[in-house]
This record gives structure tokens, sequence and C-alpha cells, in this order.
């Protein structure tokens, strides 16, 4: 791969709806994005969204770091194979997860544009679909039964739902919720910090 130019910028997706989890509630999403071009035209385009609580460093952190990154490894890299090109990149973003997440995306993207092979495929791609869940988040449970109700509406039938404030509330808005679904969907539960051990 030889490598024309790289970008690094910061966007907020927004949502569509807030939702809430166990200590905060969330109505934007601001996403670090890499785009690597390659001197053929080809881009491959990488993102991030990290989180202190997860990772150890946010957004905002990450997109510094690769704001103020010498690129010229990078840009010199046209002789290395791509395995290689990988370790490189780890070895200089093992401190940053959500700069090396980007960052890896985008490279995987821009060279597997560059093969025409799927990333999936060149992944070894054993299954042709993949169920999504959809996020519900705190809320009273007969909001969440009517959200659940319109998510199944719209077709999925794998639901993550946010709990995490009153563990006796969520036992039984969860029960609640497999009474009404019955067995039609895949509940997911996520309490983000919101129980202790």
């Amino acid at each position: 791969m030889k490598i024309k130019d790289i970008r690094v910028w910061k966007q907020d997706l927004g949502l569509s709806v807030p939702y809430t989890i166990a200590y905060k509630t969330i109505d934007s999403v601001q996403n670090l994005f890499v785009e690597i071009e390659l001197k053929n035209g080809i881009s491959g385009i990488g993102a991030s969204n990290p989180s202190i609580q997860v990772v150890g460093e946010d957004v905002d952190g990450a997109y510094q770091k690769l704001e103020n990154h010498d690129w010229n490894w990078l840009y010199n890299s046209e002789n290395e194979n791509f395995e290689d090109l990988l370790a490189m990149t780890t070895q200089r973003f093992h401190h940053s997860p959500g700069s090396l997440c980007a960052v890896e995306i985008a490279l995987y993207d821009a060279y597997t544009k560059e093969l025409n092979v799927p990333l999936v495929d060149y992944w070894g791609r054993e299954i042709e679909a993949l169920q999504t869940s959809v996020t519900i988040g705190i809320m009273s449970a007969e909001e969440m039964l009517k959200k659940a109700s319109e998510f199944i509406s719209n077709g999925f039938r794998v639901l993550k739902i946010k709990l995490g404030s009153n563990l006796e509330e969520d036992v039984e808005m969860l029960v609640k919720l497999r009474e009404q679904l019955g067995n039609q969907v895949v509940i997911r539960v996520d309490a983000n910090q919101g129980y202790n051990l």
C-alpha cells in the first residue's frame, strides 16, 4: 500500500432519540475518524468512540494523539507487508486504544478495498448474516414495553436493555418484558456500572 494522505477528525453523529444509562443520559455521540487515502485513489475509513470508563481515554484525548502524530513512518511504509504495517501501528499506539482502533480499521478498509475483497471475506466469513441489537435506555416499565414493541415491529429480534438504577425494579421490568414478548426476542442486559459486585 502506498499512502498519499491521512485525515483525522471528530464528528458528532447525534442520536434520533436520547437514551439513559446508569450514570448519564446520552443525546449525542462524538466519534473519532481516520481516513487513509492511497496513491491509487482508494480510501479507507476507520472510527472509534473510546471512553475513559472503558479504555482509559476519551475521543478528545485520542484525537489529540492522532492530530499531533508524526505520520512519516506510515507515508514511508510502501515496502512493508500488511501484517508488518499492523504491527507497527500497534507498537505506536499501544497506549492509545481509541487511536489504534481508528487507524487499524482505516488500514484494513483501504487494504481490502485495494485487494477488491470484502473485509468479512478477508477474515474468513463463516456466516451470511448476523443480527444486531438495538439499545433501549433506562425508562419506566411502561415506556420500555412500548419501545420494545416498536423495535420488534421494525424487525429487531435482539434488544439490549440498559438497567442499573434499582435492582428490584430492574428485575420486575425484565419479567414484564419477557411476559409480554415471550420468546420471540433475545434480551441482553447492560447495567453500565449501575450495580456493585
